[in-house]
């Protein structure tokens, strides 16, 4: 499920811990080998959307705490040693 431009980030933080623990559930209770196969792999994706949506929720994070002024990183010449 791709994360809609309109749907808050902590909508999708939410929706993908539901998806990662749904894929838990059905991995724990897959008998077939091949649906053993198709619950870890559903497991791991599940998993990794998760992690992704939070470290894009902590970058924001760290984006909205920089300086937002004009000149805040301005990059200052080097100095001649001699």
């Amino acid at each position: 499920m791709e994360r809609l431009a309109t749907e808050p980030l902590s909508e999708a933080i939410k929706a993908a811990q539901r998806d990662w623990w749904v894929a838990q559930q059905q991995f724990e209770f897959a008998v077939d080998p091949e649906a053993i196969d198709a619950s870890i792999y559903a497991l791991h994706a599940a998993e990794r959307r998760y992690m992704l949506l939070l470290k894009q929720a902590k970058e924001g994070v760290a984006q909205d705490l920089l300086p937002k002024e004009k000149g805040a990183h301005r990059v200052l010449p080097a100095q001649d040693p001699l």
